[in-house]
């Protein structure tokens, strides 16, 4: 994932570095160490794959709890007061400028 990320990007200025798939899989793999050895939650939150980290969880509960439990699910009973504020902020400002 992150290899795909890297990859990606390569193709802004300034990340010439990367458009070599040596260069970026080596990045990849030190990033990926750097973060395995993280033990802080807070730090852990701010590079975790949101999305990844959802699809496993569903995954497991699913099919070793048998919870039968589906996104959709997840996002109608989320309430408003649950939602971070800078989330918030970043559809506000979508918002504001498609008006």
């Amino acid at each position: 994932m992150i290899e795909d990320s890297l990859s990606k990007l390569s193709s802004f200025k300034g990340l010439e570095i990367y458009r070599s798939s040596n260069e970026y899989r080596k990045k990849a793999d030190e990033i990926r160490e750097t973060n395995e050895a993280t033990c802080e939650i807070d730090q852990l939150r701010k590079v975790g794959m949101g999305k990844e980290c959802l699809k496993s969880l569903l995954g497991w509960l699913n099919s070793e709890k048998h919870l039968k439990i589906s996104k959709k699910a997840l996002i109608n009973e989320l309430m408003v007061d649950e939602i971070p504020e800078e989330i918030k902020s970043f559809f506000e400002s979508i918002q504001q400028a498609m008006q």
